[in-house]
């Protein structure tokens, strides 16, 4: 429990989230409380901007910091590599996480939902795959390197397929595109938020849920057994 308590004070301090993400995450809840006023059915709207910053967020790199030396006063007073490593993924996607149950409580009280958007299946799916994912290959990678990978492959999609963003709801669907559908959930995450998925589209996202589950694992187990240098002793 010391630990812990020591790695939320730490990653309170020094969070992985850099502050202008979390300045755009508190300008989307603004938005999405001004719809809740005005325009009560809109008041998701602001979920996949919030996506996509959680994507950034979570692209939050842990080994430049430990290479820097900065989690020497946690590790020398007994926090584990591993344990350091789950409280970094959870500090890089709390503020994320917390903002969509935020706009979840705006939406419920503004139109009376029971279900809201954000709290669908698609949308829970989206939210988890923007917080592992990103997450896991950016471990070892600097800060934002997933992220702007993610970026550079949707960018690609949509310019170099015709009518990109409906082949890619249609693949989600399993339409025309099967064949890469599985792939459309990672490319284009946004398309699951405000969804109740079928057995046949939780089919067509298994193989991402199974990568996002795997990948954290893998990561975290590198993480551990990794020669992590100092930069300065290089």
């Amino acid at each position: 429990m010391y630990q812990w308590t020591l790695l939320a004070r730490f990653f309170r301090i020094v969070p992985p989230v850099p502050l202008l993400v979390t300045v755009f995450s508190a300008a989307a809840l603004i938005v999405s409380a001004g719809l809740a006023l005005m325009a009560p059915q809109a008041t998701p709207a602001p979920l996949p901007t919030l996506l996509v910053l959680q994507i950034f967020a979570a692209s939050s790199g842990a080994i430049g910091p430990a290479r820097r030396g900065y989690y020497d006063a946690l590790l020398s007073r007994g926090v584990g590599r591993a344990q350091l490593l789950w409280g970094h993924w959870m500090a890089s996607l709390a503020p994320g996480a917390i903002s969509w149950l935020v706009v979840a409580a705006l939406e419920s009280l503004s139109t009376g939902t029971r279900s809201p958007s954000a709290l669908s299946s698609g949308s829970l799916l989206a939210l988890w795959l923007a917080s592992s994912l990103p997450w896991a290959g950016t471990v070892g990678l600097p800060r934002f390197a997933a992220a702007i990978a993610w970026l550079v492959v949707l960018v690609a999609t949509l310019t170099t397929i015709p009518a990109g963003q409906s082949r890619l709801l249609a693949a989600l669907d399993g339409g025309d595109v099967t064949g890469w559908a599985p792939l459309a959930v990672v490319v284009y995450p946004m398309g699951l938020i405000g969804r109740s998925l079928s057995s046949e589209q939780w089919l067509i996202t298994t193989p991402a849920l199974l990568v996002s589950v795997i990948a954290p694992a893998g990561a975290i187990a590198w993480f551990c057994r990794a020669d992590i240098p100092l930069e300065a002793s290089q």
